[in-house]
């Protein structure tokens, strides 16, 4: 698996579809009120925990769930700081009480497929705030594929990997031109392994979670 810590409340895990089968997850019939999908939840969690210190039992989480076209998934799990005990919020969250099902399944948010499709792009800034701020706003559309920002000379570059997979027959990927234009220009001249070469990198990968998260 692959993890991403955004912050110091929310996490990203990218998993596969060997892996989802390790833990016994079904993406077709996943549901909170499912014992076998809270046994392979927290699993996952636990193992997320040791390999990045993100403790989700130390407060109530949202999950986002977005299956890859591959057969995997994306998870997003977002917490709340809350003033409860510890040990309240973590059986509150893995053994909910039947007044309280309702409201933990609704933080379980499953979706079809990755929201959107983003082909690669390369953009220029005159100012980092720029940069950042175009960050937010690849985020905030969907941007879901990785992602580097770097820095040569006097300019600030983001570099748009696209999506896995690719575009597709059926749904052709969209353009980050526009996002870029409010903030900055798209380049097609300038390659990643010259900004490699002559420029210094400020973020290697998943810039745009990375970097969005600073101005928000």
């Amino acid at each position: 698996m692959d993890y991403l810590r955004i912050g110091d409340h929310k996490l990203k895990i990218t998993m596969t579809a060997e892996e989802l089968l390790f833990y016994g997850m079904d993406l077709s019939t996943l549901s909170y009120s499912s014992t076998e999908t809270r046994r392979a939840f927290w699993a996952i969690l636990d193992d997320a925990k040791h390999a990045t210190g993100f403790d989700a039992a130390a407060t109530r989480v949202s999950v986002q769930v977005y299956a890859c076209r591959t057969g995997g998934c994306e998870m997003y799990i977002i917490g709340e700081e809350r003033e409860q005990s510890l040990s309240t919020d973590a059986e509150f969250a893995a053994y909910p009480s039947d007044s309280d099902k309702e409201e933990v399944e609704s933080a379980l948010t499953v979706c079809p497929a990755l929201p959107r499709l983003f082909g690669r792009a390369m953009g220029e800034f005159r100012r980092l705030s720029d940069l950042l701020a175009a960050c937010l706003a690849l985020s905030a559309c969907g941007y879901n594929a990785d992602s580097s920002a770097w820095q040569a000379d006097d300019r600030y570059y983001l570099y748009l990997d696209g999506n896995r997979g690719g575009k597709t027959k059926d749904e052709p990927a969209l353009s980050a031109s526009g996002i870029i234009a409010e903030f900055g220009e798209t380049v097609k001249d300038l390659s990643l392994s010259h900004l490699a070469e002559h420029g210094s990198c400020l973020c290697e990968h998943h810039a745009v979670e990375q970097l969005g998260i600073l101005v928000r």
